[in-house]
């Protein structure tokens, strides 16, 4: 069970872009280094999919935050990219405390079908209450991310599943801008998390709409309307295979050079999910402040707060429950707008889903006597609270 905290705060972000950005070599980034967790690999699944994974060692202060990945494309010719082309950055922020899914598909054009599926996979595993999936993914905390068409491919699941993922990372990619507007991804409604990072020097074409950058600095200004926290990050001297570990001479790494493409991808990284998903006050300074963010920054935009998980240990504060134990009806006080709700069984089971939006009560009357986990979150906050079923 996620440990729980106490305290609230939320500090808010002012929405920066083309202001100060970044004032420390990249090379001297608090997140260059590897997190406080050991990690263990499993590339040899028994199972089905053909994944890789990187998990911290323990279970203990699990479940962890998830990732879901894919990688770039390969062309019908070439196999510069796998499912191990990137794990100089996603081994790297399992050693911060994430569960790293990445599914070895490099397949070409968004397929509606490939997240979606990896998806009902890993709910079933972690819905079994057994294997070791069960004790360390957090479907409360499901982020999805691809590099290039891999973040096309993850903008289908956001779409279709809008209220189960709870962030998206697009690595030099964008939502499918489609061909003069058909079959462009419509992103619009998606309220959860953005964040869309592209190099400089990433001349990677899109037909009839420019280059990668031009097309994901217009998702970010003008295509994620709806996002409860949003952030845009384009690196100075960075180029398409700065973003994963490949050769492809068609898609250098960048001026920059490795080590400090490295430095500044697994900066924002690690300071943009640990601020949303380990309310960790830190990460959210070294995303936010001019003085805590690598010096290649070209452009940054912001508008997301620090999240910071919540038990309710008495009544000193403005979000809770009641009544405890329950019989058929949950009230909730300091309820917003767009609030998400999940309930879980003891074996981590989800059970019943909600979205809040004026309401402020859900019927639980469908359920069996017990013990339950209530998870509640939006934007700001995240706050989890047994209770019982009577």
């Amino acid at each position: 069970m996620k440990k729980l905290i106490s305290t609230f705060v939320i500090v808010f972000a002012a929405c920066i872009m083309y202001g100060q950005l970044g004032q420390i070599d990249p090379l001297l980034s608090p997140y260059y280094n590897p997190g406080p967790y050991q990690v263990v690999m499993d590339s040899n699944m028994t199972t089905s999919p053909d994944i890789l994974i990187f998990r911290p060692s323990t279970p203990n202060d699990g479940p962890y935050p998830t990732v879901l990945f894919q990688p770039g494309a390969n062309s019908l010719t070439t196999s510069y990219i796998n499912k191990h082309s990137y794990d100089l950055y996603w081994q790297h922020l399992a050693s911060y405390g994430y569960v790293i899914i990445i599914m070895n598909n490099t397949s070409g054009g968004p397929n509606s079908t490939l997240f979606t599926n990896m998806h009902n996979w890993i709910k079933t595993q972690v819905n079994s209450g057994t294997g070791w999936l069960s004790q360390y993914v957090d479907l409360n905390r499901f982020i999805v991310s691809g590099h290039s068409n891999g973040g096309m491919n993850a903008t289908d699941i956001i779409i279709n599943r809008p209220n189960e993922i709870d962030a998206i990372v697009y690595m030099a990619s964008y939502p499918n801008p489609g061909i003069l507007g058909m079959g462009a991804q419509n992103v619009s409604s998606y309220n959860g998390k953005a964040m869309l990072m592209c190099g400089s020097e990433d001349e990677t074409t899109v037909p009839l709409a420019g280059s990668t950058n031009d097309v994901a600095r217009t998702a970010y200004n003008t295509k994620f309307t709806s996002v409860s926290c949003k952030t845009w990050v384009y690196l100075t001297g960075v180029g398409h295979g700065g973003f994963g570990d490949y050769n492809n001479p068609d898609q250098p790494v960048g001026t920059l050079g490795r080590d400090k493409v490295t430095a500044s991808v697994r900066h924002f990284l690690v300071s943009f999910l640990n601020s949303q998903f380990r309310y960790d006050a830190t990460a959210f300074n070294n995303l936010t402040q001019p003085a805590s963010r690598p010096n290649c920054l070209g452009e940054f935009g912001n508008n997301c707060s620090l999240v910071v998980n919540v038990n309710e240990d008495g009544e000193n504060f403005e979000f809770g429950l009641y009544p405890n134990p329950v019989c058929d009806v949950i009230n909730f006080k300091g309820i917003e707008y767009s609030t998400r709700i999940r309930i879980s069984d003891m074996n981590g089971r989800i059970v019943d889903e909600y979205i809040l939006t004026d309401e402020s009560s859900i019927d639980v009357s469908d359920l069996s006597a017990g013990i339950y986990l209530l998870h509640i979150s939006n934007h700001t906050r995240s706050f989890s609270k047994l209770f019982q079923k009577n």
